[in-house]
Formats: structure tokens, C-alpha cells, sequence
């Protein structure tokens, strides 16, 4: 069967993998299990390769899905935990708390297109300077914060610096002076788990 095919609206599938659990068992055993995922592009450890194409930025809006069988149309799964660890570095860990028997698979979802309603998730709107930077970087809001993180990832999307504002601001300064050259990418994590994502180049 085709792993996409039934996609709720709104979920964008993985076309990397999808899982298939069957076996014999009593209803009153209660199983569990657990999915590694991964956006990374490095082998090895890093368990790279495995949903790259899906996970592009961030895992905010990754979610699970399942279907009893290869006919049946997908639907987001309840009985499940992720945890992200960081936001941006496309890895972590989903525990199925309830496992059933049928397919499973990874998507990323937007509930405001499943529901056809507009939903506005707000973002915070910065500025980074210079570009390219070399050992200072100066990051820019538009409005003063202080609930939000500051963090910098790699290609690979590895977390290689985390700061947090403190104090009421609209400027924070981060030392990348341990950074080896290259482009990075710099987000920003609310209180709400809204971000903005923007890219700078290390010299």
C-alpha cells in the first residue's frame, strides 16, 4: 500500500518510512514503543537521512499519524508524547503510549488548513547584523522581549549556541567567535513556541 495515500488535511506525509505493527497479543496488555526521528543530512551517530525531506526547520508541528490498515485513510494518532529537546535541532523521540495494531507514519501538520479557518500564529519579527559576522553578532527586535531564545544551528541542524534574552529588550549581542566558518541559522522560541528563522553567514 501506498504510505500517502488518505492524508487528513492539513499533514503532510513522510515518504521516507512508515511503520507496520502487527502480531498476537491479549486486549488486556497494554504495549508501548518508540520512534526516533531525525532531519538531519549526516550519517553515523547523528542517524542522519531519516526524515530530512519532512523535517526541514523545526519539529514544532511534527505530529503522528495512524490507520488500521493500508486502505484506510490516516489520522492524527492521540496516545502518543514527543519529546523535541530544542526546537531546531530536527531531532528527538515520539513514545507511542498505546500501541495498536495497524501503520504508523511521521507529518508535519497545520491545523488552521485542516479546519479551513485562518489562524494567526504570532512571530517575532528580528534583524540580524552584520552579515556576514565574524565574532559578533547582533541580533534586532522590532518590539521589546523577554521570554524568548535565541538559538543557532548548523546545516546539519545541530544546536551550536543557545542564548536567552534577559531583561525587557529589543537587542541582544551573541559572541560567535567559537563558531568555524560557514551559514547558520538563527530562530527564535516564544513562550508559545512561535519562531522566526533567519540565516547568516560565519566568516
Amino acid at each position: 500500500a501506498d504510505g500517502s495515500y488518505g492524508a487528513p488535511d492539513g499533514a503532510v506525509i513522510s515518504r521516507q518510512r512508515y511503520w507496520t505493527v502487527d502480531g498476537i497479543w491479549e486486549d488486556s496488555i497494554e504495549l508501548s514503543s518508540e520512534i526516533t526521528y531525525s532531519g538531519l543530512t549526516t550519517n553515523s551517530s547523528d542517524f542522519g537521512y531519516l526524515d530530512n525531506e519532512l523535517i526541514r526547520i523545526t519539529e514544532d508541528s511534527l505530529v503522528l499519524l495512524y490507520r488500521p490498515n493500508g486502505v484506510s485513510p490516516w489520522e492524527v494518532y492521540a496516545d502518543y508524547t514527543k519529546n523535541t529537546g530544542s526546537l531546531f535541532d530536527k531531532r528527538g523521540i515520539i513514545r507511542i503510549d498505546k500501541l495498536k495494531k495497524g501503520q504508523y507514519t511521521l507529518a508535519m501538520y497545520d491545523a488552521s488548513l485542516a479546519s479551513g479557518a485562518e489562524v494567526s500564529k504570532p512571530t517575532y519579527s528580528f534583524k540580524l547584523y552584520p552579515n556576514p559576522a565574524s565574532s559578533e553578532l547582533m541580533v534586532e527586535f522590532a518590539d521589546k522581549h523577554d521570554c524568548c531564545t535565541i538559538e543557532i544551528t548548523n546545516l546539519q541542524g545541530q544546536v551550536v549556541l543557545t542564548e536567552k534574552l534577559k531583561g525587557k529588550t529589543n537587542t541582544k549581542k551573541l559572541d560567535i567567535s567559537m563558531l568555524t566558518p560557514g551559514t547558520y541559522f538563527v530562530g527564535v522560541i516564544t513562550e508559545n513556541l512561535a519562531y522566526d528563522m533567519k540565516r547568516v553567514v560565519v566568516e
